[in-house]
């Protein structure tokens, strides 16, 4: 689901599968990866501050609790998205 293990073959699912194209597929895993970085940062610059982070990372492990359980694919993260997005904001800020 995220792309990190097996970067290859998720490409090659979001193509087949998916329908994408090859680049939009790769842009796709790229831009994940920033984002996804970002808000690691952002959540280890928010615990250094001491404001709670657990609300924002707990729909980050429902996902993968549901993808783990269910089918993997990158559709499920799209729940997770807002709180990385926040996450990704405050590394940014």
């Amino acid at each position: 689901m995220t792309g990190v293990y097996r970067p290859d073959q998720q490409l090659q699912l979001d193509e087949h599968i998916e329908g994408r194209e090859r680049g939009t597929a790769v842009a796709a895993l790229l831009s994940f990866y920033v984002v996804a970085a970002l808000a690691i940062t952002g959540a280890v610059i928010l615990r250094r501050r001491r404001v709670k982070v657990f609300p924002l990372l707990v729909p980050c492990a429902i996902v993968l609790f549901a993808v783990a359980v269910a089918l993997g694919s990158n559709r499920y993260r799209a729940s997770a998205e807002p709180a990385l997005a926040v996450l990704a904001a405050v590394a940014i800020n």
